[in-house]
Parts: C-alpha cells; sequence; structure tokens
C-alpha cells in the first residue's frame, strides 16, 4: 500500500512538472485605438490632441505591457496616452510580456501634423494707418483660431502681425509664404513672410530688393522651393501693374517684370487678382489680355486679347479641370461713369491647348471696371460645377452671384445687407470649401464679419466669424495649394 501510495505521489509530481515546463503561446498582441480598431504600420494624428493606445491579446494573458516612444521607455501600464506637441513622425514600440514569459513586440509610426496642416484661412487687412493684418484659420473640426500666426510668433508675449496690409498666400510643400502690401509699415513683420505652413512660425522675413518702396506687391504663386511669381501695382495711385520674379533662396526680387506683364493698370498690365498655377503654367489676367507663362522660363507664351476696354477680372480652376475667368463688357465713358456696349462673359479654356470658349452674362452681371474694384472675389467650388462672385459694377456691394458652367445658368445667390452680424458690404474673395459652404467676408471697415452660407441655395448658415480688424482679404483653403489641384506630378 505504501509503495503504491509512494508511486502515485511520484508521478503527480511529474505531471506537475511536465505542465509547469511546457512553453507559454506566444502572444498575438495588437495595439487597438478607442474606437476599437487595430493599428496598422501607421497613424495620422493633430499635435495637441491626445491619442489612446491599448494592448489587446486573445490568446494568452498579459502580465506587463512596455511602451516605448522613440526608444524611451513612457509606460507599462496595458495602455499609452500620446499627446504630442511637437510635429514630426515617432516610432511607437510596445512589447507585451505575458504569464510565462513569452514576449511579442508590436511597432509602429506615429505621423503628427501641426494644427493648421488643412482647413480654412482668412486673411484680414488691417489698414494703412493704425492696424496690422492677421490671419485666421478654421481646422476640419470646425475650431476657429482667431490668430494663430500672432501666437505662434510672440514677442515678448504679446502676437505679432506678418506685416501691414496682408494682401495673399501661397503654400508650397510644407511651407506657407504670406505677402503683404506694406510689410513693416507699422513695426512688424515684412512684404513676405515665410513660415511653416503647419503650425505659422515664421522662418524668414525677407527684405531687401522686395521693399522698393515704388511698388506694392500684392499677389503671388510659388513655383518651387527657390522661385514665385509676384504680381505688383504701383504705388500711391496703382496706375501699372506688373509681375515680377522672385528668388526665394537668394531674395532677390527682380527689378523688372515678366515681359509682356506690365502696363497701364487695368488696361494692359497685371490684374490685381489672383494667379492661377497649373501644372508648369501660370495663367496670369493683365488688362484686355491673359498671359499664359511658362514657369520654366519665365516667358510669356502665349496671349488671348479679349478686345480694347475690355478688361479680365479673376481666374479660377473649375470642378470639370477647366480653367474659368470673367472678362467684363466693352465700355465708352470714363472708368466711373462708363456706358457699357456689350455683356460680360465667362471664359472657360481647356488647360490642355490653352483653347477657349466664351458665354454672355446676363446684363445685371456686368462686371465694374472701375480701377477702385479691379476683381470681383471670384472662386470656384470644389465639388460642383459652380463659380461665386461679388455681383455689381459699383465701389461696394452686398450681393453674391453663383453662376453654373455647365448649364450657363446665372442667379443672384444672397444679399448680405440687413443680415445680423454681418458688415453692410461684401469685401475681399469668396471661398467655398468641400462640404458646399460659401464664405463670405464683409465689413465696416473697422472690424471683418465672416459669414458662412449654403453654396447651393443661399441660405444663412450658422457660423459667423467676428474680427476686429480691418477687411477681409480674402478666403482660402489648403486644398487649393495641393498637388492634385495645382496639377503638379
Amino acid at each position: 500500500m505504501k509503495k503504491a501510495l509512494l508511486f502515485f505521489i511520484f508521478a503527480l509530481v511529474l505531471s506537475s512538472c511536465s505542465k509547469s515546463e511546457a512553453p507559454a503561446p506566444t502572444p498575438q498582441a495588437i495595439v487597438t485605438l478607442s474606437d476599437g480598431s487595430s493599428v496598422s504600420d501607421n497613424v495620422e494624428m493633430t499635435a495637441g490632441n491626445t491619442v489612446k493606445f491599448s494592448a489587446k491579446c486573445d490568446n494568452a494573458q498579459i502580465r506587463r505591457c512596455d511602451w516605448y516612444i522613440d526608444g524611451q521607455l513612457k509606460s507599462v501600464a496595458d495602455y499609452l496616452e500620446f499627446s504630442p506637441v511637437q510635429p514630426g513622425t515617432y516610432e511607437i514600440k510596445l512589447i507585451v510580456t505575458a504569464y510565462g514569459e513569452s514576449q511579442a513586440t508590436v511597432v509602429f509610426s506615429v505621423t503628427v501634423y501641426g494644427p493648421y496642416k488643412s482647413g480654412t484661412y482668412i486673411l484680414v487687412e488691417g489698414n494703412m494707418s493704425s492696424d496690422n493684418g492677421s490671419i485666421c484659420f478654421v481646422d476640419e473640426n470646425g475650431t476657429f483660431y482667431s490668430d494663430p500666426y500672432g501666437q505662434a510668433n510672440l514677442n515678448e508675449g504679446r502676437p505679432t502681425s506678418p506685416g501691414n496690409v496682408l494682401q495673399d498666400m501661397f503654400i508650397y510643400k510644407d511651407k506657407a509664404y504670406f505677402v503683404t502690401q506694406n510689410g513693416t509699415s507699422q513695426g512688424q513683420g515684412a512684404r513676405l513672410v515665410k513660415c511653416d505652413a503647419q503650425t505659422l512660425k515664421a522662418e524668414k522675413f525677407y527684405t531687401g530688393s522686395i521693399d522698393d518702396e515704388t511698388v506694392w506687391p500684392q499677389h503671388i504663386v510659388v513655383v518651387n522651393e527657390n522661385k514665385a511669381y509676384i504680381r505688383w501695382s504701383q504705388s500711391g495711385m496703382e496706375t501699372t501693374s506688373g509681375i515680377r520674379v522672385m528668388n526665394l533662396a537668394t531674395g532677390q526680387w527682380s527689378p523688372e517684370s515678366i515681359e509682356g506683364t506690365e502696363g497701364a493698370f487695368t488696361v494692359s498690365g497685371s490684374t490685381k487678382a489672383r494667379m492661377l498655377l497649373q501644372g508648369d503654367k501660370v495663367y496670369a489676367p493683365c488688362g484686355q489680355y491673359l498671359k499664359i507663362i511658362d514657369t520654366n522660363t519665365d516667358k510669356v507664351i502665349k496671349t488671348i486679347d479679349f478686345g480694347a476696354t475690355r478688361q479680365t477680372k479673376d481666374i479660377a480652376k473649375g470642378h470639370d479641370g477647366n480653367i474659368y475667368m470673367l472678362v467684363s463688357g466693352t465700355f465708352t465713358g470714363g472708368f466711373y461713369s462708363p456706358t457699357y456696349g456689350s455683356e460680360a462673359t465667362v471664359v472657360c479654356i481647356k488647360p490642355s491647348g490653352d483653347s477657349y470658349t466664351e458665354k454672355e452674362l446676363p446684363a445685371e452681371m456686368q462686371m465694374p471696371v472701375a480701377t477702385w474694384s479691379p476683381n470681383v472675389g471670384m472662386c470656384a467650388s470644389f465639388t460642383e460645377d459652380a463659380l461665386f462672385f461679388r455681383m455689381g459694377t459699383g465701389y461696394s456691394t452686398s450681393v453674391v452671384a453663383r453662376y453654373e458652367y455647365k448649364t450657363g445658368t446665372a442667379k443672384k445667390l444672397l444679399d448680405v445687407s440687413g443680415q445680423s452680424g454681418l458688415g453692410f458690404l461684401v469685401y475681399g474673395y469668396l471661398g467655398v470649401d468641400k462640404n458646399d459652404v460659401l464664405y463670405v467676408g464683409t465689413t465696416d471697415y473697422s472690424n471683418s464679419m465672416i459669414g458662412t452660407f449654403d453654396a447651393k441655395t443661399g441660405a444663412r448658415l450658422e457660423k459667423t466669424y467676428q474680427i476686429r480688424s480691418g477687411s477681409p482679404a480674402g478666403i482660402d483653403f489648403t486644398y487649393r495649394f495641393s498637388d492634385e489641384y495645382l496639377g503638379r506630378n
């Protein structure tokens, strides 16, 4: 009996030892996000936000988790809360140790973008005497930043400005460029400022040749990291205008305009309006002409003449890939009391060969020809075949028009007069985002009020942005500077 009992105990010990020495299964670990989805190779997020990563293992019990960020141990819990402040790419490594000491490793990257990578810009001019220009931003979540440039560029704890009378912007890759007409006249900024496009931290203030007091820089297209085209008007009375090449590497702004772009304001000189970059060509309205510039040679390779007294107004890329431009009708008499002899038109340009067609607008949609209204703030929808522009021939207007270029249908879309929380006139470039929200800048010359409207119906939407500064230069979108939109390879 004793022998049998001893044999049973011995067998039980052997069985227990056999079980303890069996290899533990390798944990099949994954990392999940708060919504339960699993992480693959890369996660994208915005600086200032927090993402929670959790360890999960279905085939083994987790004893310990070691979370590393760029090689530094940050947590031993079963989750990691990641709240990066600086943009960049971070490596996250998780080592899961199961009971039995078997391990598994999961490695992935997190790309952190600055808060202004994607969204809507509102540029505000300020004024020429006491108020500098400023930049506002609305991100893709609808968060409104009232002064992101100022906050990114503090001086003794106070926000600063990119310069006086902010006019235009352009984004090339990861750099944003802002043009101010009067530069440092109010003690801050420059006529051309280069910033990090995601944080708006200023990196370079261009000075020297661009400070030529005889001209005002007003609009910009950045061709590449070393070259931009900046259109200018003669300072003071804006009697002449043109387009000059800016060497972004050396900071040298050519004293001579690109041949064929300089001349009398609203007649043959560069129109005070945005230029359009498509591939290796820039489309530049110039008085009664459209000039097409080869960006490889900085030469005008084609001129389209719309006839004496007509004026090119604005140009934009349509949803269909074609280029659309507004041109006034002919007129007699002075700029300020014209008698029109023909209707304004919408010009459609095929970028493949630059052929074009024209369609007349209704008589009530004639374009202004006075030098005080050289453009009409036109924008094009990203999602439908529609253009939007300020409607009226006088110095100011409260009306916005919509034109559908496939059908040729034109209509008065909205009137801001009498609307609560808005200024009495529409000012600056309009903008319509990918959600068909139309941003309309208004002003009372002391404040800027940006209303939002349904781009299809003109109905007022909830959001209104109140900016206690000057007048809006215009609305712009990060998407408008993407390689896809600009036709870059």
